[in-house]
């Protein structure tokens, strides 16, 4: 039986496509685990995660909507650095025998042009009024 597992993990990375398989990932789930870093003087330092929706634009780039009232707002804009964890959606057995990606980065908030939220624009991306819509 371990040979037959070994030659499947084999035929299964040499085709394969991290970058690919990770973005049709995103497709297919819609949702993940976003963690921030708290700001929050209790557990400051300390990492937050919830599960959020986001869509993709047409390069691949997850946007997550949150409110800005959440405490992943608050801690984004103190600190952009965060993850967004997305898993097979059903897993069976082992959800560590399925597919998985942590996805790290720093989000910017987005904001249209006529916001008169953009007091800080290098941690913005700015869109025009229709593209927000």
């Amino acid at each position: 039986m371990s040979n037959e597992v070994d030659l499947a993990e084999k035929n299964s990375r040499a085709h394969s496509n991290p970058a690919k398989d990770v973005t049709q990932w995103l497709i297919d789930v819609g949702h993940g685990v976003l963690s921030t870093i708290s700001n929050k003087d209790a557990i400051e330092q300390y990492p937050l995660a919830s599960v959020v929706p986001f869509a993709l634009t047409p390069d691949g780039k997850p946007y997550i909507l949150i409110a800005s009232i959440a405490a992943h707002s608050k801690n984004l804009h103190h600190n952009q650095k965060s993850s967004l964890f997305v898993s097979h959606p059903s897993p069976e057995g082992d959800p560590q025998s399925f597919w998985r990606a942590c996805l790290i980065g720093k989000f910017k908030q987005v904001v249209a042009e006529s916001s008169s939220d953009r007091s800080n624009t290098e941690n913005c991306i700015v869109v025009t009024d229709k593209e927000e819509e």
